[in-house]
């Protein structure tokens, strides 16, 4: 076809044609639109008159006429549509089960498993009967590197930088943009520099052939080595000058570095776990996430055994801090106590002892022994 076109326009320079394709032509004068799935409602937006939720409700009621969007399945509705990213055949897909499911289980299904998208409608084309045949189609028509890059892009949540595809998936400038032509990788410009996102049910695809590769394991590793030094740059920041950019920094990549800490106590590598749970417990205790943070690190208190003691210290100091901001006194006594326990076993560590102290001050003022808070904050 692309020829074709491309003999066309030379013979007939007054011709115009449009064409629709997941791929860019790359022939002279062409002019590239990019289209994205349809709109999905916005938080506070009226949601049953989005687009998106339209077409889910029209479709829906072709194959049940009682079907109606109320308040309460609008809202489900959106999930769908979201979690689709406003891809039309997605919708359409989805919209077939309310025969059988609440929009709320659709929901479900479909952040749950990529091929509860599927149809068996007997006039679709086979490449249109599942959202995987789509997909199985586009990933057969990469090379092999860039099959190989995309399915390590998959361990990425929230989209990645330039750097940050170089460093995990090994991507280069070349690869990422024969991505973005072929409509995998959408590129995301904002004050905050640019962004490589990937479609949702693309990466569940892409995740699937990386763990079939053999290689998900050492991807995750680096994915998790990346943000240990991400991290480890901000932390410094976060309680100096350059605190705003770093929060920045972190926001950015929050939901890479919240997957890193899930995936490295998943495979019980708990010191790494630590490595990035420690530098970034101030950025929990400034975004009020306390509960968050303790969540997290549990499981590293929990295996601390396995810590490297000046890890283990850190960690337990940012836990404390945020069982503090929590109010939850008992933890916080608790936290002093093993600190304590540490300072001794390396031998009577002065800055740990402080931190112990502090703990405990901070308990006696909350429970209104003055004279305790004092004895303790003295030692601090």
């Amino acid at each position: 076809a692309t020829v074709w076109v491309s003999e066309l326009v030379h013979q007939c320079p007054d011709v115009r044609v449009v064409v629709t394709s997941r791929e860019r032509l790359g022939i002279a004068g062409e002019h590239v639109i990019q289209l994205d799935g349809l709109a999905s409602p916005e938080a506070g937006e009226v949601t049953a008159r989005s687009d998106a939720v339209r077409l889910f409700t029209s479709r829906a009621r072709e194959v049940d006429a009682r079907f109606s969007c109320d308040d309460a399945s609008a809202r489900d509705i959106a999930r769908i549509c979201s979690l689709v990213d406003g891809s039309p055949l997605g919708i359409e897909l989805a919209a077939t089960w309310v025969r059988v499911l609440s929009c709320a289980d659709i929901a479900e299904e479909i952040a749950a498993t990529l091929d509860f998208l599927s149809s068996d409608a007997r006039d679709a084309t086979p490449r249109h009967r599942s959202m995987r045949a789509v997909l199985e189609h586009s990933w057969g028509l990469l090379r092999p590197a860039e099959q190989r890059v995309l399915s390590q892009l998959s361990v990425f949540r929230g989209g990645c930088s330039r750097e940050s595809a170089a460093a995990v998936a090994g991507a280069d400038l070349r690869e990422l943009a024969a991505l973005v032509d072929r409509s995998l990788l959408r590129v995301a410009t904002s004050e905050h520099g640019t962004r490589f996102e990937m479609h949702e049910l693309l990466r569940q695809f892409a995740a699937e052939r990386l763990h079939a590769s053999g290689e998900q394991e050492a991807t995750r590793q680096r994915h998790a080595a990346h943000f240990v030094a991400v991290v480890r740059r901000c932390f410094p920041e976060l309680r100096r000058s350059g605190q705003v950019e770093a929060l920045r920094r972190i926001d950015v990549d929050d939901g890479n570095i919240v997957a890193a800490l899930e995936w490295t106590v998943a495979a019980g590598d708990y010191a790494t776990a630590a490595r990035i749970g420690w530098p970034i417990w101030p950025f929990w205790w400034i975004r009020n996430r306390q509960h968050e943070g303790r969540r997290l690190l549990d499981p590293v208190i929990a295996h601390a055994d396995e810590v490297p003691i000046g890890h283990r210290i850190r960690v337990t100091i940012g836990i404390l801090a945020m069982a503090y901001g929590q109010g939850d006194t008992a933890a916080v006594a608790r936290f002093a106590e093993t600190l304590m326990g540490y300072a001794e076993q390396i031998g009577g560590d002065a800055g740990t002892e402080a931190f112990a102290h502090a703990g405990w001050g901070l308990v006696a003022l909350m429970d209104g022994d003055a004279t305790t808070a004092s004895r303790h904050l003295e030692q601090t």
